[in-house]
C-alpha cells in the first residue's frame, strides 16, 4: 500500500507539472517551480522511507503505525500539492491593475545585480559553514545537525531572501546560465 501512495505522490507531481503548469517555460511558471521544488524535496525521501521504513528515525517510536502515517502523508500531500497548484495557477492569471506601472526596464543591470547577490549568497554560505566547522565536518556529523546549526538562524534569515532575489534577477535578465545558478542555490 505504501508503494501505491508513492505512485499517487509521483503522479500528482507529474499532473501538476503537465496539466496545471501547461506549456510555459520553467522560469515563467510558478506552478512548475513549486512542483519541481516539492518533488526534489519530497519524492526521494518518500522513496527511501517506502523501501526501507526501518531506517527512519520515526520508526522505533511509531512501530507499525509508521507505515499507516506514511501512506496518509503521501495521499494528503498529493491532495495538498494539487490544490496548491490550482490556487497558484488561478492567482497567476488574475490581472493586477498596478502591474502596468511596475514594468521591467531594459536598461537596468539585472546581470550585475544577480552576480552581486550571488556573491553575497556565497559569502553567507562561507560564513555559515565556517561557524559550523566546515562542510566536511557538517556532513560527517549530520546526525547532530541541529546542534551544529544552533545560533545560526540569523544567517538563515539572510541566506534565503538573497537566494530568492538572485533567482528573480537571473530570471529578469536573459542570462543563459540562470538554470545553472538556480540549481546551485
Amino acid at each position: 500500500m505504501s508503494y501505491f501512495s508513492l505512485l499517487i505522490l509521483i503522479t500528482s507531481h507529474v499532473m501538476c507539472w503537465w496539466l496545471i503548469g501547461g506549456r510555459q517555460k520553467l522560469q515563467h511558471s510558478p506552478v512548475k517551480i513549486s512542483t519541481l521544488l516539492s518533488g526534489i524535496h519530497t519524492i526521494p525521501h518518500y522513496i527511501i522511507c517506502t523501501i526501507s521504513p526501518e531506517n527512519s528515525w520515526l520508526y522505533p517510536s511509531l512501530g507499525n503505525k509508521y507505515i499507516i502515517y506514511l501512506i496518509e502523508f503521501g495521499i494528503l500531500y498529493s491532495l495538498g500539492l494539487f490544490i496548491q497548484a490550482l490556487c497558484i495557477s488561478t492567482a497567476s492569471k488574475i490581472k493586477m491593475p498596478i502591474a502596468t506601472k511596475l514594468t521591467i526596464e531594459p536598461h537596468y543591470p539585472f546581470r550585475k545585480a544577480a552576480l552581486l547577490l550571488f556573491t553575497v549568497y556565497i559569502s553567507i554560505l562561507l560564513v555559515y559553514f565556517n561557524k559550523i566547522g566546515g562542510l566536511q565536518y557538517y556532513l560527517t556529523h549530520f546526525n547532530n545537525r541541529d546542534e551544529l546549526r544552533a545560533g545560526l538562524g540569523i544567517l538563515d534569515m539572510c541566506k534565503f531572501p538573497v537566494a530568492y532575489l538572485t533567482i528573480l534577477f537571473l530570471v529578469a535578465s536573459s542570462l543563459n546560465l540562470r538554470l545553472t545558478f538556480f540549481f546551485l542555490l
